[in-house]
């Protein structure tokens, strides 16, 4: 089967594995970096640097716009939850605040 435009693709046309290290990406997001979540994705490099350049190359919105899509879609959502639960964890700052 020909591979879709760039253009065209969707989050549907996501692989496994770039499914796999966008997860792992926001998951662990501000602790990881995008090679160390790319390798941990389970993609095969020669080298540190090459993972670093395929990382590079996926979070491209220009080469990968899918993929770019797909990281927005999930950081929103983690954004909107903690966004949701502001209160109740200000709320417990509080508590502990003041128990120390």
């Amino acid at each position: 089967m020909p591979q879709r435009s760039k253009q065209v693709r969707t989050i549907q046309d996501l692989t496994n594995k770039q499914k796999k290290f966008i997860d792992i990406l926001v998951e662990k997001w501000g602790v990881i970096t995008k090679t160390d979540a790319l390798i941990e994705a389970g993609y095969k490099t020669k080298n540190k640097e090459s993972a670093m350049v395929l990382a590079s190359k996926l979070t491209n919105q220009n080469a990968n716009p899918h993929v770019c899509r797909y990281l927005e879609h999930k950081l929103g959502k983690e954004q909107e939850k903690y966004e949701k639960d502001k209160l109740r964890r200000y709320k417990t700052f509080e508590r502990l605040r003041d128990g120390a």
